[in-house]
């Protein structure tokens, strides 16, 4: 029956519990081959198991997981439906009833083969051959035959005997010289029945005289009889018969279509030998004269298009450095026409509310005299609070924001992320910038406002602590390296100055370690008691560098809190993350760290600060 063979039934069985692996413990041993494979060897022992249990659990490694066996009944049922769809009687392989949901009938057995056999030999006509015969029948029942018959090719002759009429309910009994007479001549193992003469003309002269099968007189020196009990003169069942005369024994009838695979190949090999020999093998060897000055007019030509090439690619980077310049125009032309736009309306209500000079003079006067007494009042504030803000820092426009960064503490730890990934917000400006020059990375502006956020967060540091600014990207280091592992003093305006000119010169480049600059920490005298981290995303890297060139977010993210559990305890962290495009799990890891440690976390527009 196609499709019921002892593989596809396991096929379909390993399908259901794949399927079953992958509903209990979210894994698919589908996914490798040696998984899939251990699987395989493993089902012969589940489906013994569930005769007896309903439910079987079975290890994967370290995997396990639970099949029933209403799960595999599907191989069964598919058995079953086969079986139904068959008319008559089917002969099934021991190995395919350990298949859950499959039920037998009745068992056959040898004795029930046997007499179906017999029923088969007497309702067979005398000139139908038979194909075999396992038993004979005699008065007093059935007696096994001989089973050391051999049925092959090998055997030139047997004599086989089986009863002519069907055996009553009530049989007669037979004379010993009855019980074993034999009935048919086995050849090339089809049975044909012994008459009074060799009518078939199998050569070996066996014919019946006086009810006894004998070899006819003519042939008994060329036959020779291979018996215990029989001879040329009485047979008896089980002789074999040979011939010594040298005659070919009859050759079975074959046709065309009972040719072996194997014959065909040998066919078709030798066809492909004869057109191999036939084919001429001779090569013909052409000898090419080498001219010297077409070959230096190649290399000449080679080296204008490696001249041309260098050139392309010069032009490819002036258009692309050309359209960065197109943008930057276009986003300055933006704003310029937004701020006339701006102030366009600002005149048109001004000539629509007709404000009267010399009515409202008075007011004017007397506003800018309370604006004015307001000034004062600020700078003696500003004297009294003085010292508060170490240093200036004037931003672009006049709007002012509320950040909630909270700028307090002795020791303040300020570590701005120097990767590759500050050039710009899109990985593609980061990969074109980083092949530009010097110049043009440092005025990238996602660079530009990072540098600007540190200088403001020196300006608004209180003029009584003492600070330190740290770059990172695959390793940390100060921005002064002679002031390896000091606190600086915030009242040095001067060394601030030399800090923050240090820090514009350098250039972004490598990926980012937040594992290593925590831990470089650990190099101050002292622990920080308020860190400031300006980054642009979860780290790309651990404490070592990766074999790969590429990381996945879910190793991104296990980089990142293998990170902070180096972070000193009890010490609030503020974040200034900046946009990067790809990374959509940095927004919520470091809100979350910033709220755990009592720090803020803000995420600056353009024009931020």
């Amino acid at each position: 029956v196609p499709g019921l063979g002892y593989l596809d039934l396991l096929e379909l069985c390993l399908e259901e519990c794949a399927d079953a692996c992958v509903d209990q413990t979210r894994f698919d041993p589908r996914r490798s081959a040696e998984s899939e494979q251990t699987l395989l060897d493993a089902l012969p022992g589940v489906l013994a198991a569930l005769k007896d249990r309903p439910e079987v659990s079975v290890e994967l490694g370290t995997t396990s997981f639970k099949v029933s066996r209403s799960r595999l009944e599907k191989a069964g049922q598919k058995i079953a439906s086969a079986i139904s769809a068959k008319t008559g009687a089917l002969s099934i392989d021991e190995s395919l009833s350990v298949f859950p949901g499959i039920a037998f009938d009745a068992v056959a057995s040898i004795d029930s083969l046997t007499a179906a056999a017999e029923d088969v030999l007497l309702d067979h006509s005398d000139d139908q051959p038979l194909t075999r015969i396992s038993k004979r029948r005699t008065a007093n029942g059935v007696t096994p035959a001989d089973e050391s018959v051999d049925t092959s090719e090998n055997t030139d002759a047997m004599i086989a005997s089986a009863s002519s009429d069907k055996v009553s309910k009530a049989p007669a009994p037979a004379t010993a010289g009855q019980e074993d007479q034999p009935t048919h001549i086995l050849v090339d193992a089809v049975a044909h029945r012994i008459s009074d003469t060799d009518e078939q003309g199998l050569g070996f002269g066996v014919i019946k005289r006086d009810g006894v099968a004998c070899i006819d007189e003519a042939l008994r020196d060329r036959v020779n009889v291979l018996s215990v009990s029989g001879s040329h003169d009485r047979l008896t069942v089980g002789s074999r018969l040979y011939r010594n005369d040298g005659m070919p024994r009859r050759k079975r009838q074959t046709n065309a279509f009972n040719l072996s695979f194997l014959d065909i190949m040998s066919c078709g090999f030798g066809a492909v030998v004869l057109v191999f020999l036939i084919i001429d093998h001779s090569i013909e060897i052409q000898i090419q004269s080498v001219n010297a000055e077409v070959l230096s007019e190649v290399d000449l030509l080679e080296e204008d298009i490696l001249k041309g090439e260098e050139g392309l690619v010069r032009l490819r980077n002036a258009i692309s450095s050309t359209d960065l310049e197109i943008v930057e125009a276009q986003g300055r032309a933006r704003v310029v026409t937004e701020e006339l736009d701006r102030l366009e309306a600002l005149i048109a209500s001004l000539e629509e509310s007709d404000v009267s000079e010399t009515t409202d003079l008075e007011a004017l006067k007397a506003e800018i005299n309370s604006l004015e007494e307001r000034i004062q009042q600020l700078r003696e504030a500003a004297e009294a609070d003085g010292g508060r803000s170490a240093r200036e820092f004037q931003g672009e426009g006049n709007r002012q924001y509320l950040t909630g960064l909270k700028l307090g503490g002795n020791r303040i730890a300020i570590m701005i992320d120097a990767s590759a990934s500050m050039l710009a917000p899109e990985v593609v400006n980061v990969i074109r910038l980083r092949n530009q020059s010097s110049d043009r990375q440092r005025a990238a502006r996602k660079w530009v406002q990072a540098l600007d956020t540190v200088d403001w967060l020196t300006a608004q540091l209180p003029a009584g602590s003492r600070y330190q600014i740290i770059l990172l990207n695959i390793e940390a280091r100060f921005a002064l390296p002679e002031t390896q592992g000091r606190w600086l003093e915030v009242a040095n305006s001067d060394q601030v100055e030399r800090v923050i000119t240090s820090v514009r010169e350098t250039l972004p480049s490598g990926g980012t370690s937040l594992y290593n600059a925590f831990e470089f920490l650990n190099e101050l005298d002292s622990e920080p008691d308020n860190i400031f981290i300006i980054t642009d995303g979860l780290p790309t890297q651990g404490k070592d560098t990766p074999r790969k060139n590429t990381v996945s977010g879910p190793v991104r993210l296990k980089h990142y809190r293998d990170a902070v559990d180096k972070l000193p305890d009890n010490v609030p962290v503020n974040v200034v993350l900046s946009p990067m495009e790809g990374d959509p799990m940095a927004a919520s890891e470091f809100w979350k760290l910033a709220q755990n440690t009592g720090g803020s976390f803000m995420a600056p527009a353009e024009d931020w600060p």
